[in-house]
C-alpha cells in the first residue's frame, strides 16, 4: 500500500458518501499524506492532513494499523468533526463557548452520578469513566446555543442518525 492507494481509498469513500454529507463540500476536501511508514509487523503509521475549500486545515492526525479501511475512516472523521455552521466565524465562536461550558456541566454531572453506577458495577469503573459523556456534553451545548443565542445547532448524533457514539 502506498500514498496513492490511500488517496484513492479516500476519494472512493467520498464518492460513496454513505452518510449523505454535502457533496459540494466533500468534493472540495484535499487529503495530504505527510508521511507513511510501514512497520515490521505489516502495520503502517500514517500522518495526514485534510484541508477544506479554503485550504484551512480541518484535521491533522496519525493512524496506525492496517490500512484497508483508511479512506472510510477518514471520511467518518471528517463527517464527525465537520460542523458546517462553523463557516460563520461568529457562530463558530459561540459554538466553542457553549462547548466549553457544556464540558464543565457534563463533568460535574459525571462526578455526581457515576459513583452510583459504579457501586452497582464496580468492575466497570475504569472502563466506563467517560463513556457516553459526549451525549451529555452535546445535550448541554445544544441547550445553551438555543436558549442564549437562538441557534439550532445539530449535534454529531443529529447529523449522523445511524452512527453509534460512546
Amino acid at each position: 500500500m502506498n500514498k496513492e492507494d490511500l488517496q484513492k481509498q479516500f476519494k472512493e469513500a467520498i464518492k460513496l458518501n454513505k452518510y449523505k454529507f454535502d457533496e459540494v463540500y466533500l468534493n472540495q476536501l484535499k487529503l495530504e499524506i505527510v508521511s507513511m511508514v510501514e512497520k515490521p509487523n505489516g502495520y503502517h503509521e500514517v500522518k495526514y492532513k485534510i484541508h477544506n475549500f479554503n485550504f484551512n486545515e480541518i484535521d491533522e492526525n496519525e493512524t496506525g494499523g492496517k490500512l484497508e479501511n483508511f479512506g472510510t475512516s477518514l471520511y467518518m472523521s471528517i463527517f464527525l468533526d465537520t460542523d458546517l455552521m462553523r463557516k460563520d466565524p461568529e457562530v463558530a465562536r459561540l459554538i466553542d463557548l457553549a462547548e466549553e461550558e457544556a464540558e464543565e456541566i457534563a463533568e460535574k454531572w459525571r462526578k455526581k452520578n457515576r459513583p452510583l453506577f459504579y457501586k452497582i458495577f464496580p468492575f466497570l469503573e475504569s472502563e466506563l469513566a467517560y463513556m457516553g459523556l459526549c451525549h451529555r456534553i452535546w445535550y448541554e451545548q445544544k441547550r445553551i446555543l438555543k436558549d442564549r443565542y437562538d441557534i439550532d445547532w445539530k449535534t454529531p448524533q443529529d447529523r449522523i442518525p445511524g452512527a453509534k457514539f460512546d
